[in-house]
């Protein structure tokens, strides 16, 4: 699940709040035939302290095989949360922004493989490197360490 599918999160939440750190994590296996975690819970913090929570359900019974992502940014002044195909921003000038889930996917997929071939054929940086990348896998590696932790 970690590996898998909330690497992805992590990605993006470092790209949103900048450097992360994994401060706890609690995995399980829900679905015999299903060889490692099948659900996760990551507790990060940002460098200014502030409380991240990933979690998440690869599969479950009683659950859908592709839940929606959920992300919600508490801020200052707005919030912003995601659902779906759904984004709300709350706060002094509130508003709903609604799109195509499938069609996004498809799209972002299709632009990053493209995005990736134009790189190798031109020699053009990549969007991001291999430094960025591994700071992602390091906090997939903290979170399974994390994990493997009795709780405190």
């Amino acid at each position: 699940m970690v590996a898998e599918v909330l690497i992805h999160q992590l990605d993006t939440l470092r790209w949103l709040l900048g450097p992360l750190r994994v401060l706890a994590c609690r995995t399980a296996a829900t679905l015999p035939d299903i060889r490692g975690e099948t659900v996760a819970a990551i507790l990060l913090e940002t460098a200014a302290g502030a409380p991240v929570q990933v979690g998440g359900t690869m599969a479950a019974p009683g659950h859908p095989p592709r839940g929606q992502d959920q992300l919600e940014l508490i801020g200052e002044r707005a919030s912003a949360a995601l659902a779906g195909a759904e984004l709300r921003l709350l706060g002094p000038r509130p508003r709903v922004i609604a799109f195509d889930f499938a069609e996004g996917y498809q799209a972002s997929f299709d632009a990053a493989i493209s995005h990736f071939v134009d790189g190798l054929r031109s020699g053009a940086p990549f969007e991001t490197d291999v430094s960025d990348n591994l700071e992602t896998l390091r906090l997939v590696e903290d979170a399974y360490a994390a994990a493997a932790r009795p709780p405190a």
